[in-house]
This record gives structure tokens, C-alpha cells and sequence, in this order.
């Protein structure tokens, strides 16, 4: 009776130490601004994809960015990630060069926790921190100002803040003034006239008339 009694007891210690050592092991969760901070060790992290790129060994890098502070994702494996997703990163700290990165082991390792036409933001943070959003697929909504042939304004549902939503190519698109629209585009900058704007430049890209 008193083995049974031993076998459970270390049984049951046996398992009390197994999860102590997994928290132990645990990835530590970090803000992407202490990633210096863990050099060598593996981290989870999240943030914005900011940038997608791809180098001549079919390796994808990815920037993500959380308020002003970015790090790059090296992934051997193509993901199905797209600018403006939120997403959560498990991998190892390292520098390269002078650039700070998160290496991870498998495409698996990339989370995606919310894509991006599925993040409604208010027109005015966007254009209170145009950089933060600068290249990223975004989702806003707003009534309809100032119609132009191949743009118009479109200007915050409770604020002044106004931005140029540029269609050209877009056909057979029923605008009208003061009309509630909900636009899904990419934020880019215009070198020639000096402004941001949201264009409506690929497949996923939309605008939706409320009501």
C-alpha cells in the first residue's frame, strides 16, 4: 500500500517538474523595442507587417512594427502574410550586421492575428501617424468630399481629417457627396504633390458604399 502511495507522490512530482521546466523554457513575450535585450534567445513578439520582401534564395523578410519600434523577420519559408496584418513571431534574436532580427524556424512560427481588411481604423489615425501606416494595406471609413475624376476626399466620420482615396483604373464607380463609403487600400505617398494618399491599386483593394 505505501509503494502505491510513493508511485503516486512521484508521479505527480514528476509532473509538477515537467511544467515548471516547460515555464522555465517558455519563450519569453517581449515588446519588439527590448528585442537587444535578448540576444541569442528565443522570444514571441507581434506588430504590424510593415514590409515583405523576398531575397535570390526564396527567403522572405518581413518588418513588422509596433508604435515607433520595428524588427525584421527572417523566415526560409514563404508566408501567406500581407502588409498591414498583425502578427505574432516566435524566434531567435541575432544581429545581422547592424540590424537587428528575429530568426525563425518555420513559416509555423508566423501567427497571423488579425488580417488586415479585418482592422477598421479611424481615418484620423492615420493621418495623425501617416509613417507608422506608410506602404500597409489599411481599412477606413468616411463620407465621400470633393470628387475628381480618378480621386476624391474622403473625410472622417466625427473629425475634420481629410485623405485622398485615388481609384484611377477603377470603372463604372457610383460616387456621390456626403455618401458613407468603406475603403480598403494601400497608404502611399505622392513625391509630386507632396501628400499621403490611399490607393486602390490591387485585387483585395475595395471601396463599399454604406447603406
Amino acid at each position: 500500500m505505501n509503494l502505491k502511495k510513493y508511485s503516486v507522490l512521484f508521479s505527480v512530482i514528476g509532473i509538477a517538474s515537467l511544467y515548471l521546466l516547460s515555464c522555465f523554457c517558455r519563450p519569453s513575450y517581449i515588446d519588439i523595442s527590448r528585442a537587444s535585450d535578448f540576444e541569442g534567445k528565443k522570444v514571441i513578439t507581434k506588430g504590424r507587417v510593415k514590409e515583405i520582401s523576398e531575397n535570390k534564395f526564396q527567403n522572405q523578410i518581413i518588418t513588422i512594427q509596433d508604435n515607433n519600434s520595428s524588427i525584421k523577420i527572417f523566415s526560409e519559408e514563404l508566408t501567406k502574410v500581407e502588409y498591414g496584418d498583425i502578427i505574432e513571431v516566435t524566434g531567435d534574436v541575432q544581429k545581422y550586421g547592424e540590424i537587428w532580427e528575429i530568426v525563425v524556424e518555420s513559416s509555423e512560427d508566423i501567427k497571423i492575428l488579425k488580417k488586415w481588411e479585418n482592422i477598421s481604423m479611424p481615418l484620423w489615425q492615420i493621418t495623425m501617424n501617416p509613417d507608422r501606416y506608410l506602404g500597409t494595406n489599411v481599412k477606413v471609413r468616411g463620407h465621400i468630399e470633393n470628387i475628381y475624376n480618378s480621386f476624391f476626399y474622403l473625410k472622417d466620420i466625427n473629425t475634420e481629417h481629410k485623405i485622398i482615396i485615388s481609384y484611377e483604373g477603377i470603372k463604372f464607380l457610383y460616387l456621390k457627396p456626403g455618401k458613407e463609403v468603406i475603403v480598403k487600400g494601400v497608404l502611399s505617398y505622392d513625391d509630386t504633390n507632396f501628400r499621403y494618399l490611399i490607393k486602390i491599386c490591387d485585387s483585395n483593394h475595395e471601396i463599399l458604399m454604406k447603406g
